[in-house]
């Protein structure tokens, strides 16, 4: 009897007020029960309570669990667009730095849904796609066979100077996965992905 009364006194210490909730609930619906009822009559008005508690008691506890999930993905939605705006604060002093064209480049692939671009493997050489040091951070790049108009129009220009072209393979061009989503995000919210629109800048 002494160890049920210490297990009681541990778990209303830890569930007291689910406890008291769901004894309140289970009395009320016992008051307004008749007699009558199946599941009454069999159990019997003592275990017929204990039975509306215990079930009470799991559907309080259920209900206090779901509200601190849905409280805690609410910290952590607020916490993760904080995070992603002092990131896209960052960027923005980047791209602030970009010429206007490399900033079309990047517009450029957002309106296509980062559809890669084909550029020349060649840096010295690209007549597609100019890649510089400062955008290189942003892009991603795969080597692909080349073209074979390209290839043939370069096969005659290597016939013609002596250089070998064919050392080069193409290459495709698009924006890292991070940075499309982190400017996409920026160019959805703010209509730009800088500190200033870009027709702020051409007419400036």
């Amino acid at each position: 009897m002494e160890k049920l009364l210490d297990l009681l006194k541990l778990f209303l210490e830890k569930h007291l007020i689910p406890a008291v909730v769901s004894a309140a609930i289970a009395l009320l619906i016992t008051a307004y029960t008749p007699q009558e009822t199946m599941l009454y009559m069999h159990l019997g008005q003592s275990l017929y309570i204990l039975f509306l508690f215990c079930l009470t008691f799991a559907v309080v506890k259920f209900i206090i669990w779901m509200t601190k999930v849905i409280i805690k993905k609410i910290n952590e939605a607020i916490d993760n667009k904080q995070e992603k705006e002092n990131e896209l604060e960052k960027l923005w002093d980047i791209i602030d730095d970009l010429s206007i064209s490399e900033k079309r480049m990047i517009t450029q692939f957002l309106n296509t849904k980062n559809t890669p671009v084909r550029g020349n493997g060649q840096p010295w050489r690209n007549s597609y796609l100019y890649i510089s040091s400062e955008l290189e951070f942003l892009i991603d790049s795969t080597s692909v066979p080349r073209m074979d108009d390209v290839k043939n129009t370069e096969n005659n220009a290597q016939q013609k100077y002596g250089y070998n072209v064919d050392l080069y393979p193409d290459i495709m061009y698009k924006l890292k996965e991070h940075y499309y989503n982190l400017l996409r995000y920026s160019y959805k919210k703010y209509g730009r992905i800088s500190h200033f629109k870009m027709e702020e800048e051409t007419n400036g």
